[in-house]
């Protein structure tokens, strides 16, 4: 089942050539059960079609100062072992 993140301040975004990483500075995304919720990973191969869209979002937010939302579901490994919630989204918002 999917879970609503609710507003999130950016600390960082990092980037490489098959993922991007959203780091959270105020505290985890929500109550997912992964072993780490405090940043999510977008994989290049998990979303084929809008990779460079939810990226452009994520950038846009951080330098703007803006918060983002998004919905996740599930968890995954993460590239440095621990599970991350799953992204499915991701929203600039005022919140």
């Amino acid at each position: 089942m999917a879970v609503g993140s609710g507003p999130k301040s950016i600390a960082k975004v990092e980037t490489t050539d098959i993922f991007f990483t959203v780091y959270f500075s105020d505290g985890d995304i929500a109550n997912t059960g992964c072993n780490q919720a405090n940043m999510v990973v977008y994989w290049r191969s998990d979303f084929p079609n809008s990779y460079s869209t939810m990226l452009a979002t994520a950038l846009t937010a951080f330098a703007t100062g803006k918060k983002v939302e998004m919905w996740v579901e599930g968890c995954k490994a993460s590239p440095w072992g621990p599970t991350l919630p799953i992204p499915q989204s991701i929203v600039v918002t005022n919140g």
